[in-house]
C-alpha cells in the first residue's frame, strides 16, 4: 500500500502546547471567535468576494493540521485558495430583542461546535441580515488559528479588502505568513543568541510553582475535560475614572493595576505568600508581526512576593517591573523547554489562574461602511479562574471565566463582588497595608457577622451538654458528629472515645468537684476531653 505523502510544516511553539491539551481534555472550548457589527450601506456580494480575498491572503485561515502514522503532534497543510462558506441568516423583520437574543444563541452555540482538524473548513463564517444598514458578520476559528490580537487585525483586513473589491483593486502588500513565524520561532529557540532568555526561563523551576486553591473550590471529578463559562463585572463608571487617574500618578497602566488587584485577591483568599499567575502577552513585540493572523499569544507566570505589612503602591511597583521584564522575554518562553517533555503530557499547576487586558479595538470605516467588533470569544489556554479585562469607551468590564466543574457561579458572583470591593478600597486608601484593604461587601460582612452567628437554639435546660450528646448517640451513631482536617468521627465513636477517656481519668482519682485543666490546640482530641 502507497504511503501517502503529506506537505505540510511544523507546529509553532504556541500550537504544539495547545494542541497537547486538547488532545489531553478533548473540550470544544479551545476557540476564538468573534461579531463583527458591520454598519451602512452594505453590498453583501462585495463582502463575500472581499472575505474570499483575506482568506487567500493569509494561508493560517485555510490550513488544516493533519497527523501521519505514528505521530502524535500533527504538520499545519496549507490548502488551495478557494471562496470560503458564508451561512446567511435573515433577521430583518424581528423585534431588535428577538434579534439580540438570535444572535446571542448563534454566538453561544458556535462555542460548541466541534472542529475536525484533519479535513477542515476550520473558518466558520455566518452574515446575519438586521437590517438594510445593520449586519452581524460572526466568525468562527480553531484557537491554533488565531488569538485575540488576530480578530482585531482580521477585523482590519476584512475593511480593507471589502474596500478593494468594491472598487475592483487589489492589495499590493505581502502579508506576514504564519508558517513563516513557526519556522523562526523553533529556530529562535534553538539559536545560541537566545540561549540567556532560554536560561531564564529553566531557572524559573515552573513544575515546582505551588498551588494556589480557593477556599470554595470543588474537589475535581478526576475527568479531564475542561468546562468554561463566564460572568462578566462592570466596574463602577466613578471607580474606572479613579483607577485612570491612579494609574497616571503612579506613571503605570490600567492593566497593572487590576493584575496588582487581582494578586492580592488571590493572596487575601488563600493566604499564600507566594503568588503565581499567568499572564498574556501577544507575541508580537516585533513590527512585522504586528498585524499577522495566526496563534501568537503566551501566558506566562508572574510571580509576586505579597506580604502583610506592604502597600499596594509596593506590590504595584513589583508588578509593574516584573511585567515589563516578561515581555522582553516573552519570545524565549515554550512550555516544552522550561516544563520538560510533553510525551505523556499532564495539566501543569501553573496556569491555573490566569490573567488578561484589552482595550477595545478601533472602528474600520471604508466606503461609507463601519467594521467594529462587538463582542469576542477567546480561549487559547486551560485555567481554573481567567480574570479578563476590557477598557472601551472609557468604560471597564471584568470578566471572570471559571472552569463550571470546579465552581459554582454562586461562588463566582461572590468573587467578582469581592474583586470590586478591593477596587474601591485602594482607590479610597491607597496608602494603607494591603492586608486591611477591604474585600467584604456590606450584604457578605452583614452574613458574616450577623446572620451566621445567629446560632441560637432552645434546648432542655434540666439536663447537661454531654447527658445530651450520649442522646444524640443513641439517636444517630452512624452520623458524623465531627471534622477536622483529614478526620472525622461518628457520634458512636465520639461518644466511645470520651468514655475512654474518662475512665483513664478515674483511675488516675479525678472524681467529683476536681477541676481538670485541658491545654491543646484545636482537635479532635481537645472535643473529646471537653465531653
Amino acid at each position: 500500500m502507497k504511503e501517502e505523502i503529506i506537505e505540510g510544516f511544523g507546529l509553532s511553539p504556541q500550537q504544539k502546547h495547545l494542541w497537547l491539551l486538547q488532545q489531553f481534555d478533548h473540550s470544544p472550548a479551545y476557540r476564538t471567535q468573534c461579531a463583527i457589527a458591520i454598519e451602512g450601506n452594505l453590498n453583501t456580494k462585495v463582502l463575500k468576494a472581499a472575505l474570499g480575498n483575506v482568506v487567500n491572503r493569509h494561508e493560517i485561515l485555510r490550513t488544516t493540521f493533519r497527523c501521519l502514522p505514528e505521530m502524535t503532534i500533527p504538520l499545519q497543510v496549507i490548502s488551495d485558495s478557494s471562496l470560503p462558506s458564508v451561512h446567511d441568516y435573515n433577521l430583518s423583520g424581528w423585534e431588535p430583542q428577538e434579534q439580540d437574543a438570535r444572535v446571542e444563541a448563534l454566538f453561544y452555540e458556535a462555542r460548541r461546535l466541534t472542529f475536525d482538524f484533519e479535513k477542515g473548513p476550520l473558518l466558520c463564517i455566518s452574515l446575519i441580515n438586521l437590517s438594510p444598514h445593520k449586519h452581524i458578520l460572526l466568525v468562527n476559528l480553531p484557537a491554533m488559528s488565531a488569538d485575540t490580537a488576530a480578530l482585531k487585525n482580521l477585523v482590519r483586513e476584512i475593511s480593507r479588502c471589502y474596500a478593494a473589491s468594491l472598487h475592483r483593486e487589489e492589495l499590493s502588500d505581502q502579508p506576514m505568513q504564519y508558517v513563516d513565524f513557526s519556522e523562526w520561532q523553533n529556530e529562535l529557540l534553538e539559536a545560541q543568541n537566545t540561549e540567556i532568555g532560554r536560561e531564564y526561563w529553566r531557572k524559573q523551576d515552573l513544575s515546582a510553582l505551588p498551588t494556589l486553591k480557593l477556599p470554595f473550590e470543588n474537589q475535581s471529578s478526576g475527568k479531564p475535560e475542561f468546562e468554561p463559562e463566564f460572568l462578566t463585572l462592570t466596574i463602577k463608571p466613578d471607580i474606572a475614572a479613579k483607577i485612570e487617574a491612579f494609574v497616571r500618578k503612579y506613571d503605570t497602566s490600567t492593566s497593572v493595576f487590576l493584575l496588582a488587584s487581582w494578586q492580592i485577591l488571590l493572596w487575601r483568599l488563600t493566604g499564600q505568600a507566594n503568588i503565581s499567575i499567568c499572564s498574556a502577552y501577544d507575541g508580537r513585540n516585533y513590527e512585522e508581526l504586528e498585524e499577522a493572523l495566526g496563534l501568537f499569544a503566551k501566558y506566562l507566570p508572574i510571580h509576586c512576593e505579597l506580604q502583610e505589612n506592604l502597600q499596594f503602591s509596593e506590590i504595584l511597583a513589583q508588578v509593574n517591573k516584573t511585567t515589563s521584564f516578561l515581555y522582553q522575554w516573552q519570545e524565549c518562553f515554550s512550555w516544552e523547554q522550561s516544563v520538560g517533555s510533553t510525551d505523556n503530557f499532564t495539566v501543569p499547576s501553573f496556569f491555573l489562574f490566569e490573567f488578561n487586558f484589552e482595550e477595545q479595538p478601533a472602528k474600520y470605516s471604508v466606503a461609507e461602511v463601519t467594521f467594529s467588533i462587538s463582542k469576542q470569544y477567546t480561549c487559547v489556554e486551560r485555567f481554573k479562574i481567567k480574570l479578563s479585562c476590557v477598557q472601551r469607551n472609557g468604560s471597564l468590564l471584568a470578566e471572570f471565566h471559571y472552569d463550571s466543574r470546579l465552581f459554582s457561579i454562586q461562588n463566582i458572583k461572590r468573587l467578582t463582588e469581592q474583586f470590586h470591593t478591593l477596587l474601591e478600597s485602594v482607590i479610597k486608601n491607597p496608602a494603607v497595608a494591603i492586608d486591611e484593604l477591604g474585600i467584604l461587601s456590606d450584604i457578605e460582612r452583614h452574613q458574616l457577622l450577623v446572620e451566621f452567628n445567629d446560632t441560637k437554639c432552645d434546648y432542655p435546660k434540666d439536663k447537661c451538654i454531654h447527658q445530651l450528646f450520649e442522646e444524640q448517640a443513641e439517636r444517630t451513631p452512624g452520623k458524623i458528629a465531627i471534622v477536622f482536617e483529614e478526620q472525622q468521627l461518628t457520634y458512636a465513636e465520639l461518644n466511645a472515645r470520651a468514655n475512654q477517656l474518662a475512665r483513664q481519668m478515674q483511675e488516675l482519682g479525678v472524681g467529683p468537684d476536681v477541676l481538670v485543666a485541658i491545654c491543646m490546640e484545636r482537635s479532635v482530641e481537645m472535643i473529646v476531653g471537653l465531653l
